[in-house]
């Protein structure tokens, strides 16, 4: 049991405009979330699969609607250099042939 702090999930969810980048809802979230953009971005991505076209982390869609990620998923991502690391590695396996 980890205590009565508050969780974020999927009765949470993120105002983002169609325009929006996950770059753009990230910046507006980490620091409310203790984590930095890169895993904000990932947390983004791993409570919303779904929103992304083909699953691709570069590939978020205009009408996506976003659930915050809990924080079990924000627990992952307390490491900027790591984050970072993992996010590019996704965005150049998303971005292959």
């Amino acid at each position: 049991v980890l205590g009565s702090a508050p969780t974020m999930s999927s009765e949470c969810s993120i105002d983002k405009q169609p325009e929006d980048s996950l770059w753009r809802v990230a910046t507006a979230k980490h620091k409310s979330w203790h984590t930095n953009i890169f895993g904000a971005m990932l947390a983004i991505y791993d409570a919303n699969p779904n929103a992304f076209a083909q699953q691709k982390i570069n590939m978020l869609m205009a009408d996506a609607k976003l659930n915050c990620p809990s924080q079990e998923i924000l627990d992952q991502y307390q490491d900027a250099q790591a984050d970072k690391m993992k996010f590019d590695d996704l965005v150049a396996l998303h971005s292959g042939s």
